[in-house]
């Protein structure tokens, strides 16, 4: 923000924030909107959708505010305030408030507060417990039904119109198939095209206040249409002189794939043929009717899009009206300017079958998908992410846990957050058939203290969560199978379920707890295994580096593509420091990306594995950008994590957001040894292949086992495409531990650098790797 030195008391006007506003028009009648917090020495004015710190003599500002009461002439606020402070200063302090947005036109100020309902609600969160849900509609129902006091019930007659209405009804999925072209035109006429023309004006399809039409459509084509690409499109609607006019699909730059990220739970637009978005000009009705404009632009919106449900209706495709669109992003989908107002969206497609139906349903109550809008943060930087989640998963109110996922493509983020939701579900899903054995009673079953370890020194501890592993004990174990030759194998529960969704028995002195780290979810069982086995590799490298302590190699990022260092470029511009580093592992190329702006009070660690380095690194470079996204300009965790009091996953992260965490893992990015070899060269040391990659454990002869954790139901694509779930274990790889001091100290114990190590008996870090 530029500081623009003056020679009188009104030097300089600071905001805290990039505005995304064009620069407004002088307003007629000026108002202050928000809520205007005065503090020494300036203030801190709160606006629907962002915050604006000003630092400017407080006089002055109360002195703004009282002037801008919405009835006070432009002219005649200016000449108030220059007759005590410079002219010159003052219009620059007065325009810098109306760029910002804490001057409007009164006219617009019920719009501007009216942003308080926009997508994410930065107020009260929507009701999204299925038991209050359920009990809304039941009241519903319930008034359906109640008798009317003696008054006669009356019968409508059956029309024509009356059949389109029967059978009108808001669907959650459609058919693959596409619309036909003048089907799409037809629907997209009845929403706003000219009906009639005569000489005193032109009829639309719909009402309009003052027959000012400050509606505009824009609709993002999901599917092919004849003539047309996917792609997004303005509508136009023309005036020909003959009944029923014409329109026009004029194209803007961008992907349709982008509508992805305009609906909070966007899986509806998995077989949609387009979106369509209405965005009125508030400032142009305004110029009639004032603070009116937005309830009649309501009404005449909500005129159009039942006209287009009628006109799907009769040309057999199907509608539904989402109220969940997020505006900003329909704003940037578009390239519009941030002073228009976008309405809720309608998504189109071909009516869906029965069955269709009944799979969507199923899907949607299974795993809802919520997206995380990237402009919901204001970040000061374009990455490339676009974040699905997180997304609140469970079925019962026994458990309830957190899913995300990150891509470039919109569409693939959303798909990837339902594919984690279902890992989650999968391994806090334990089966029913759980066997309850001590270890020798069983045939075939793999010892635990192979796969996870913790020192004598940790048990002695008081307070430490987990008891030895003791032969004459009961344990629940499940069904596994050995990779070298396909026999069925016994694993101990504990270290393959989450331990709350396990007996609560088993609570008691358990052995361990197992993360979701090496559960991955894929649309085929073998896939499912090497993206569980990949994992497995990426944190036992991460493991590794961090108990040992030493700051891994740099990475050479003069060899890395270019888009990777305008990615990077783009996180420094915003503040952050970056480094690139290399984990030394045996099995995969692994990659570390360090992340921290101390002013902000963060720092994440993020780490990718992969066949190739390149792979490895976009990996990690997706999670850290998406965790910046995600913590970009949010405060600081409320309360202050103590070390002793961390058991989540998400503890760690909330303690690397505090000033006495921030700097714990600054040794990581220490580096002082030459950069690690390049991109280039680290090709052909590794396995090329999954296959590759399991063989390549087996030939050194490693034991290498998977547990098929597919819940029932599990599926992607509104539940028309299954999903499998998988959970890989190698003894001797080091897993990932979450919680203070429960650090896996006996399986880094029995490798060469544990046995090293002078610190084994001591070591409680804390790690940001989540």
């Amino acid at each position: 923000m530029a500081r623009k030195a003056r020679s009188g008391p009104l030097r300089w006007l600071r905001t805290n924030m990039v505005s995304m506003l064009k620069k407004r028009p002088t307003p007629r009648l000026p108002i202050a909107v928000g809520h205007w917090i005065h503090q020494k020495g300036g203030m801190l004015c709160r606006l629907p959708l962002k915050r604006l710190r000003v630092t400017a003599p407080s006089e002055f500002l109360r002195a703004v505010q009282s002037s801008c009461d919405g009835k006070t002439a432009w002219a005649e606020v200016r000449d108030r305030l220059s007759a005590r402070w410079p002219a010159d200063e003052v219009d620059a302090c007065l325009s810098t408030l109306l760029e910002k947005g804490a001057l409007a036109e009164a006219a617009h100020s019920l719009a501007l507060h009216a942003q308080i309902g926009w997508t994410p609600q930065p107020l009260a969160a929507p009701l999204t417990q299925a038991e209050d849900l359920y009990a809304m509609k039941e009241e519903v129902r319930r008034r359906l039904e109640e008798d009317s006091d003696g008054a006669s019930r009356l019968r409508p007659a059956k029309t024509p119109l009356m059949e389109l209405l029967l059978e009108r009804g808001s669907v959650r999925t459609f058919d693959d198939k596409a619309l036909p072209l003048q089907s799409m035109i037809n629907i997209l006429w009845a929403l706003y095209g000219v009906s009639r023309e005569d000489a005193e004006s032109v009829r639309r399809t719909v009402p309009s206040g003052g027959a000012l039409y400050g509606l505009r459509w824009f609709v993002a084509l999901m599917k092919p249409l004849e003539g047309h690409s996917s792609g997004l499109y303005e509508i136009k609607y023309h005036a020909t002189g003959a009944e029923g006019g014409e329109l026009s699909l004029c194209q803007r730059p961008g992907q349709a794939a982008g509508a992805w990220s305009t609906l909070l739970t966007p899986a509806v637009l998995s077989h949609a043929h387009a979106v369509i978005y209405p965005v009125v000009d508030l400032h142009f009705i305004g110029k009639k009717y004032g603070n009116r404009a937005l309830t009649l632009a309501l009404i005449e919106a909500g005129h159009a899009l039942q006209n287009g449900a009628l006109a799907a209706q009769y040309e057999d495709a199907a509608t539904i009206v989402r109220g969940d669109t997020v505006e900003l992003e329909v704003l940037s989908l578009f390239g519009l300017d941030e002073a228009l107002y976008p309405l809720p969206a309608m998504a189109l497609g071909t009516r869906p079958s029965a069955e269709q139906k009944h799979l969507a349903n199923a899907a949607s109550e299974s795993v809802p998908v919520r997206s995380v809008p990237n402009h919901s943060q204001l970040l000061p930087l374009q990455t490339r992410i676009a974040v699905a989640g997180p997304i609140q998963i469970g079925r019962n109110a026994d458990y309830l846990g957190w899913a995300a996922g990150r891509s470039e493509d919109a569409r693939l983020a959303t798909v990837k957050a339902e594919a984690e939701a279902w890992e989650r579900i999968g391994w806090s899903t334990p089966p029913a058939s759980l066997q309850r054995a001590r270890f020798d009673e069983l045939d075939n079953a793999v010892d635990p203290r192979r796969l996870v370890g913790y020192s004598p020194q940790q048990y002695a501890r008081e307070g430490f969560p987990y008891a030895p592993f003791s032969l004459r004990r009961r344990y629940p174990w499940t069904k596994g199978v050995s990779a070298k030759d396909g026999a069925e194998v016994s694993v101990m529960a504990q270290c393959v379920y989450a331990l709350s969704s396990l007996d609560a028995a088993d609570a008691r002195l358990p052995y361990t707890n197992a993360s979701t780290s090496g559960v991955a979810a894929y649309t085929d069982m073998q896939a499912a295994r090497c993206r569980a086995l990949i994992e497995l590799v990426e944190r036992d490298a991460f493991s590794r580096a961090w108990l040992a302590r030493v700051p891994p190699d740099l990475i050479e990022e003069s060899d890395l593509p270019v888009s990777f260092r305008q990615r990077l470029g783009r996180l420094r511009q915003a503040g952050y420091t970056v480094s690139l580093h290399v984990l030394e592992s045996r099995h995969l190329p692994v990659a570390a990306i360090f992340v921290q702006h101390r002013q902000a009070v963060f720092t994440a660690l993020t780490t990718g594995a992969g066949f190739q380095l390149e792979e490895s690194l976009e990996s990690a470079l997706s999670e850290a950008e998406s965790r910046v996204q995600q913590q970009h300009g949010k405060p600081q965790p409320a309360a202050q994590i103590q070390p002793e009091e961390m058991r989540l996953a998400e503890h760690h992260g909330d303690y690397f957001r505090t000033r006495h965490g921030l700097r714990k893992a600054d040794w990581f990015a220490a580096a002082e040894r030459r950069p690690a070899a390049s991109v280039k060269n680290a090709a052909g040391r590794f396995p090329t292949s999954g296959t590759a990659l399991l063989d390549h454990f087996l030939d050194q002869g490693q034991q290498v086992y998977f547990c098929d954790l597919t819940p029932p139901a599990a599926s992607i694509d509104q539940g028309r495409t299954p999903l499998y779930v998988a959970r890989a274990l190698v003894p001797g790889l080091i897993p990932l531990w979450f919680g203070y001091g429960t650090e896996p100290l006996g399986s880094w114990g029995d490798t060469a650098a544990g046995k090293a190590s002078p610190e084994v008996g001591s070591l409680q870090r804390i790690h940001p790797c989540t």
